[in-house]
């Protein structure tokens, strides 16, 4: 919530005392006519009853005198002056600000808004929105920001936790339909944080969440750098281009798959904690989808993690929320409108790459197979040819394949870096759990800082190009790590020895976990 600036009323309260000086001067009034003022019922009202006598008084004189014009209107706004200053019938003259506050429209509305009121009225909020009081301020942040870590550094545990699990005295890393106390303790982890995010929003001060300390890119970025993963890690089954362009199975795809939970979890919780709960449309898309990808999450390695149209769902949902938001800001059928960057840019990459994930899809031949990519060019087709600006040209070329050519780009980029990284630095395995959970989560916490760092020292570029910059640090930063954290996860190894102790799963059976 962005706070009312401070109000600030210069000479307020020398305003009375110069419009008295002004009248003494213009008028003839002997300084004996303050003596036959009797005394005021009121202690408050003694000058301000002086004034208006001096008012009426030279009013009379005027009318006596037969004054000019201008002489008129300069008492007719000296007694609208003093009207206005001399403030209740009884009590105490006003203070300057709830003065400027009844004067000032912008003010009165300001005040008579709920939200806003609140806001002034407790001092943690105003605190926060001015940063005027510094413990304040700092108990908001701190508050917030330890939320989000504690939500991030509690689901990259107990990921953890199922990952290195012990069946038998062995560990395994295995798809099954068992739902273990850690997929209940991630559930009701990510149940808590919705219900304090949502008593948050409603808090005076809390609303903005983490948006006062960071980037808007930053958010959309970890959520870009999820399709960018999935995209590269899913390369060797479903391709790159129409289900056709596979890449070979190499080390680093297979580090990717293991480990893609990770940015994964950076992602949601991140762009969780950025966003206020508002019931809107656009705020309602989005917190349905990192919800069901906090589920999706809290059921890595079973079954119902594993169903091909959920997967696939949560993927293309970008493309509907994308959309959503571009048509609130910006309209739907102008000229302006900048949806059909989001839905035929997501949607292209849908029909290229993820709807092949689909088993249904990939029993099609021919023809068939191809269906989704026909429907999506005839609609795009449509509008760039018959849309309110005309026949677009360049439009239908630069907008729905610009979101496709980063994410496929950057995707090959990971792939490559991936790979390069574990040929050249070893693995290494830590002395304890929380050694390697403190690995598993220091790209983020590089991720954060970066975030935070940037926005604080303002470094700014534009919007789409702060985010594919951020994308690529987050990225980075992941790929960097990989060789630190796979020991976590390694399936059927022991004390980095190498001799196979337990079952691991099949290539085609490791789908995304969160």
């Amino acid at each position: 919530m962005s706070g009312s600036p401070a109000v600030s009323v210069p000479g307020h309260q020398d305003g009375l005392g110069q419009v008295a000086s002004d009248t003494a001067s213009d008028s003839d009034i002997d300084t004996e006519s303050d003596s036959e003022v009797g005394p005021s019922p009121c202690p408050f009202q003694g000058e301000g009853e002086s004034e208006r006598e001096r008012g009426r008084q030279e009013e009379e004189r005027e009318s006596d005198t037969g004054g000019d014009q201008e002489r008129t209107e300069h008492d007719d706004a000296e007694t609208d002056s003093k009207q206005s200053d001399e403030g209740p019938t009884c009590g105490p003259p006003l203070d300057p600000v709830t003065a400027a506050s009844v004067s000032d429209p912008v003010t009165v509305a300001s005040v008579s808004d709920p939200v806003t009121a609140a806001s002034v009225s407790d001092p943690v909020t105003a605190a926060s929105v001015s940063e005027g009081s510094v413990p304040g301020w700092l108990t908001v942040k701190v508050i917030l920001w330890a939320s989000y870590a504690g939500h991030l550094i509690g689901n990259i545990w107990l990921v953890h936790r199922i990952q290195t699990a012990e069946h038998k005295g062995r560990r395994y890393l295995r798809l099954d339909d068992t739902i273990r106390p850690d997929h209940l303790h991630m559930l009701l982890l990510n149940g808590t944080a919705h219900v304090l995010h949502l008593i948050y929003t409603h808090i005076p001060g809390f609303y903005n969440g983490l948006a006062r300390d960071t980037y808007l890119s930053a958010s959309q970025a970890s959520v870009i750098n999820m399709l960018v993963i999935v995209s590269a890690m899913e390369a060797p089954v479903r391709g790159m281009f129409l289900g056709r362009v596979k890449v070979s199975r190499s080390e680093g795809t297979t580090a990717l798959r293991r480990l893609h939970a990770y940015p994964f979890l950076f992602g949601v919780i991140f762009t969780f904690w950025y966003h206020p709960t508002e019931f809107s449309a656009s705020f309602l898309l989005g917190f349905a989808h990192t919800s069901l990808l906090m589920l999706q999450g809290s059921l890595c390695l079973t079954r119902v993690h594993m169903i091909p149209a959920f997967r696939l769902t949560l993927e293309a949902w970008p493309t509907l929320h994308g959309s959503v938001v571009a048509i609130q800001q910006k309209g739907f059928w102008t000229e302006e409108s900048v949806w059909p960057m989001f839905l035929f840019g997501f949607g292209l990459l849908l029909t290229l790459t993820q709807v092949y994930t689909l088993p249904s899809l990939q029993r099609q031949r021919g023809v068939a197979r191809h269906a989704p990519l026909g429907v999506f060019c005839t609609l795009g087709l449509g509008w760039y040819l018959l849309g309110p600006g005309g026949i677009n040209i360049v439009g239908m070329v630069a907008e729905p394949t610009r979101i496709p050519f980063i994410i496929i780009g950057a995707a090959y980029l990971t792939i490559w870096l991936a790979s390069l990284v574990l040929r050249l630095l070893p693995t290494t395995s830590p002395a304890s759990s929380v050694g390697m959970v403190g690995r598993l989560c220091a790209p983020w916490v590089g991720a954060t800082a970066v975030s935070i760092v940037g926005y604080q020292m303002g470094w700014e570029l534009a919007l789409i190009v702060m985010m594919v910059v951020l994308v690529l640090v987050f990225d980075l930063l992941f790929v960097v790590s990989l060789p630190f954290t796979r020991a976590a996860i390694r399936p059927g190894h022991t004390g980095g020895q190498g001799k196979v102790v337990g079952r691991v799963v099949p290539e085609d059976m490791a789908q995304p976990m969160p």
